[in-house]
């Protein structure tokens, strides 16, 4: 067996197992001491790139972190975000004040054409977290609209109803 670096040399036979380095006692390794990890990060990246996934998704079906985006390991540095160096192949440096967001949704999905560089705001608004869903609402739980006069922002930013409030006033002053 040859070393799966791409330098062509051959390699040994493993006196003992260790998983650190993907070696069976009495099986070829599969690297030349030292050589471990040497394939371009780009040919590792490509390999790990599934271009079949519904809707012109490209799936990464190497290791995800706990929250489902794909992870590679660029040596002694850690591991980056795949979706992050897809983007980074294609278009060049993501700018250092904006944060990638899917268009498709998919978090596993690493193909640039479905990656847009957006502000956090951008893209937490695009979520489908409490604070986007917030921001999209039209009308209060009340059914009032949130229109430029019935609405008021709070300190904090947040919207709150004036009939609501107004209503609310009503009702503590006649319980005193």
């Amino acid at each position: 067996m040859f070393c799966e670096c791409g330098c062509g040399q051959p390699t040994r036979i493993a006196k003992y197992t260790d998983s650190r380095y993907a070696a069976i006692k009495g099986y070829p390794r599969r690297y030349v001491y030292g050589h471990y990890g040497r394939r371009p990060l780009i040919e590792r990246f490509w390999s790990k790139v599934d271009k079949n996934g519904p809707n012109g998704c490209w799936l990464w079906t190497g290791y995800k972190d706990t929250y489902g985006y794909g992870r590679i390991s660029i040596g002694h540095q850690g591991k980056i975000q795949a979706h992050r160096l897809s983007y980074e192949i294609v278009n060049g440096l993501i700018p250092s004040h904006l944060e990638l967001d899917h268009l498709c949704r998919n978090v596993a999905c690493v193909n640039p054409t479905h990656l847009e560089a957006v502000t956090h705001q951008a893209n937490t608004l695009r979520g489908d977290g409490p604070t986007s869903m917030n921001a999209r609402q039209i009308f209060c739980r009340r059914g009032h609209s949130f229109d430029l006069f019935n609405t008021r922002i709070s300190k904090a930013g947040s919207r709150r109803c004036r009939t609501c409030d107004r209503e609310r006033k009503r009702e503590q002053r006649g319980k005193v």
